[in-house]
């Protein structure tokens, strides 16, 4: 359970099927006892076991992730984040910007090739679940940036070809 809990916080979370087949592989190298059928030569845990155990872990609960660069993860840490917001305030107050001065850019990218990941188990209530996918998807990327300021002024939208 804690090993399940750790590959989703580290954005390697388990599909059914792999969890299904970790089941079997854990039981028979610790010669535990088990009625796990057979399928393919793959020997997976069967789907009423993992229904079985999602019932004896409600906490958990099977999820759709969203992509992440593994760039993107490695940066993303507490001490990186802190650094930002220091530097932010300190010119926030230096340069004595007011709301609507202060503005907000965000960007998402839309391809052309539609690509969704397996679903994967977390912990129910979390708020952002996350994967590492690779670069190389295939398709055209469409970018759209959108920028609005603190004080609520916004700039259109600008699509990115």
């Amino acid at each position: 359970m804690q090993h399940i809990k750790e590959m989703d916080r580290r954005l390697f979370g388990f599909t059914a099927s792999e969890l299904r087949k970790v089941a079997y592989q854990y039981a028979e190298i610790n010669n535990l006892p088990h009625d796990f059928k057979f399928l393919m030569m793959k020997k997976p845990a069967g789907k009423d076991w993992f229904y079985s155990f999602m019932s004896r872990h409600p906490e958990l609960a099977v999820r759709t992730p969203e992509n992440t660069s593994a760039a993107r993860a490695s940066a993303f840490n507490k001490v990186t984040v802190s650094k930002f917001f220091d530097l932010l305030e300190s010119e926030i107050y230096k340069r004595k910007f007011t709301p609507n001065r202060i503005h907000n850019v965000d960007e998402t990218g839309v391809s052309t090739v539609p690509n969704k990941p397996s679903k994967i188990l977390s912990i129910k209530g979390k708020k952002q679940v996350g994967t590492i996918a690779s670069a190389e998807r295939g398709g055209q990327l469409v970018t759209v940036e959108l920028c609005v300021s603190a004080a609520g002024h916004y700039v259109p939208p600008l699509f990115v070809l």
